[in-house]
């Protein structure tokens, strides 16, 4: 709770022996709401809209809602708070968010949860542990040339001494096999744009090896509606 000024008035109390303080404190806002803008060199022109109050329900709970638009990244966030948890010094609380990102290739929707816990130790610093879930999907690819490398293909490789086979989603899609990687990781970022016949150098075990790509299939997850296409070689 924010508060103001405090008065401090006493009063005659019952008998001589007794005294009646006053005390009188007035609650400052504690709601915001607030409407900016601004450019980067990633997202252009883009605009926030904030909306808080931390001191919800006269709980003295912290509550927010973000919403953050730009030309290719639009992110929504609601947050809640609780300062003094169990009756403690912890602050625990969640936040929920939706973030939708335009790349080159493709439009990746991420949708999840993080919960969250700190606690102040010594005189200025607080430990915080945090866990967070998130669901990623395509929700537009782009039309992909055929044998190039790119968001949801599954890439052959083979070496002198072996073969490999990579197929590259989004994030949180490992489930769907060993050979699915993020297209955030080094190996697909080295991967994507190339096509067939390309000779490509990459990093795995710690040892940084030559492939030559054989094999390009449009490839995109069981969630997706499209068919995949034949594979190219």
């Amino acid at each position: 709770m924010s508060i103001g000024p405090v008065s401090v008035t006493t009063a005659p109390g019952s008998d001589k022996t007794k005294i009646t303080v006053n005390v009188d404190v007035v609650e400052r806002p504690t709601g915001l709401f607030s409407i900016g803008g601004g450019f980067s060199s990633v997202d252009a022109f883009l605009g926030t809209i904030d909306i808080s109050q931390r001191n919800f329900l006269g709980r003295g709970w912290e509550v927010s809602a973000r919403i953050r638009a730009g030309s290719t990244t639009q992110q929504g966030i609601i947050s809640f708070t609780d300062p003094w948890f169990l009756d403690r010094p912890l602050a625990a609380g969640f936040d929920i968010f939706d973030t939708v990102r335009e790349f080159d290739e493709f439009k990746l929707d991420s949708l999840g949860l993080t919960l969250r816990v700190s606690a102040p130790f010594a005189d200025y610093w607080r430990w915080l542990v945090q866990y967070r879930l998130t669901r990623a999907r395509f929700v537009e690819e782009a039309e992909l040339k055929d044998g190039i490398v790119g968001l949801g293909t599954e890439v052959v490789l083979e070496s002198d001494a072996d073969m490999c086979t990579y197929w590259i989603l989004g994030e949180g899609e490992h489930h769907l096999g060993e050979q699915v990687i993020s297209f955030q990781t080094p190996v697909a970022r080295a991967l994507m744009g190339h096509a067939i016949g390309d000779e490509v150098e990459l990093e795995t075990d710690g040892k940084a090896r030559r492939y030559r790509i054989v094999s390009v299939e449009r490839k995109l997850p069981p969630h997706a509606d499209e068919p995949s296409a034949a594979p190219v070689s």
